[in-house]
């Protein structure tokens, strides 16, 4: 697993934002941007991809022909996760995906999904809040024994 990251200070935002949607669409982990300031005291942006080690130079690539950068630093870092797996919850405002995730077997985190809230509340004119508030309640519903168990952790 590979972290790649640039510096950015002569781009305009709404383009690296496409960049970032195309990084996650060509197999990049994970893909963020932070607020720095660079040389000069001029504002600018850092890009960092974490990429599996076989997808590093083609993501590296993408980077520098669709950015303004001209190189990109590149170094190992480890990454741990939880067993993961989807589920949903049924609300009043409709189906809601839930990422659950475990730990030696326990379930310890259950997250919904916010594109399916999302669509939720703009079916019935609502809040995404709202929407939220149900999904979380209908996942303590249905998964409160095993999160108990595993001590709930963030939900």
């Amino acid at each position: 697993m590979k972290i790649i990251e640039t510096n950015i200070d002569d781009m305009n935002p709404e383009v690296l934002g496409s960049v970032m949607e195309r990084l996650l669409s060509m197999g990049a982990k994970d893909v963020w941007a932070e607020s720095i300031h660079m040389k000069k005291n001029r504002q600018g942006t850092l890009l960092k991809v974490i990429a599996d080690d076989q997808d590093t130079e083609k993501l590296s690539m993408f980077i520098m022909q669709h950015t303004t950068t001209f190189g990109v630093r590149v170094y190992p870092v480890e990454r741990m996760i939880l067993e993961r797996k989807m589920e949903h919850v049924d609300t009043e405002f409709g189906r809601v995906s839930v990422k659950l995730g475990f730990m030696e077997g326990l379930l310890i985190k259950a997250s919904p999904e916010y594109e399916d809230m999302k669509r939720c509340a703009a079916s019935v004119g609502l809040s995404v809040l709202l929407v939220e508030e149900a999904a979380r309640a209908a996942i303590w519903e249905k998964y409160r024994e095993e999160l108990q168990k595993g001590n709930m952790g963030m939900f």
